[in-house]
């Protein structure tokens, strides 16, 4: 098969990986043809299914972190202080699980699945041939 550059792009911009275990597979590749929707859809359930959650304990010493960087950098993000609210009623009530909001949405137009980083070198990688990940 000839390399296929809109398979560049679908691999180069899925492949963000999450503490190393997990990629982003962008819903282009199955547009694209290069893979079936029930393929993917297959391989984000079991990714799903073999990851242990975190605890909201852990979530939220990672959230303590992450705002203490962000206000060492005296960051001027927008919304921040409601943001920050609305994620710490979420971790106070025992939940750390939201969706992008729609300003993220509407920035970066996100439509991948998180699929765990063996399974996609094993059954997607295979089929988008000509790429080095």
């Amino acid at each position: 098969m000839q390399f296929n550059k809109n398979a560049y792009q679908i691999v180069t911009n899925c492949h963000c990986l999450i503490n190393g275990r997990y990629v982003r597979v962008s819903i282009r590749a199955i547009k694209e043809g290069l893979i079936k929707e029930d393929m993917l859809l297959d391989a984000f359930i079991r990714s799903a299914n073999t990851s242990e959650r975190p605890s909201v304990e852990s979530w939220c010493d990672r959230w303590h972190v992450i705002i203490g960087t962000i206000e060492q950098m005296q960051l001027q993000l927008p919304n921040y202080d409601k943001d920050k609210q609305f994620i710490e009623s979420i971790l106070s009530a025992g939940k750390y699980a939201i969706s992008h909001s729609p300003e993220y949405r509407e920035a970066y137009h996100p439509h991948y699945r998180i699929v765990e980083k063996g399974i996609f070198e094993r059954e997607i990688k295979p089929l988008i041939t000509g790429l080095s990940l």
